[in-house]
């Protein structure tokens, strides 16, 4: 078994040792390109489940304080493009969800949840690979 370390040339593996050694056991160089692939796969997805489950929870924590303060649940549930895009590839700033009303922080945290398990699933996926 290897450390996915070394097959990571940016953080002091070498994966051309590894396809040489590949190589001189019979075997396709183009697995180590696989896993690295792969490896590489699943941080993304990683990265994106945990933001998203930030978010979620700053949604959360955001209506508590609207609610604690009283504030209207306002008119609208539709989320503004800008947003559900940002938060879809997971660079949202949480300090732009007060901008947002209470139904549409209900709103953004309803359409979420449902994608973080998908992306759970698929993290789990590539990490089997």
């Amino acid at each position: 078994m290897l450390d996915l370390l070394l097959l990571r040339d940016g953080v002091g593996g070498n994966s051309n040792l590894v396809r040489e050694s590949e190589r001189r056991r019979y075997s396709d160089p183009a697995l180590v390109d696989e896993v690295i692939a792969a490896a590489e796969a699943r941080t993304k997805t990683t990265f994106l489940v945990e933001n998203m489950k930030r978010l979620v929870n700053a949604c959360g924590k955001t209506v508590a304080e609207k609610k604690k303060k009283k504030e209207a649940d306002g008119d609208t549930n539709v989320i503004p493009e800008d947003i559900l895009a940002a938060a879809h590839a997971g660079d949202l700033d949480t300090t732009k969800l007060a901008t947002l009303n209470v139904l549409q922080l209900k709103e953004l945290s309803k359409d979420l949840s449902p994608k973080v398990k998908v992306l759970q699933e698929q993290a789990e996926e590539n990490e089997k690979k």
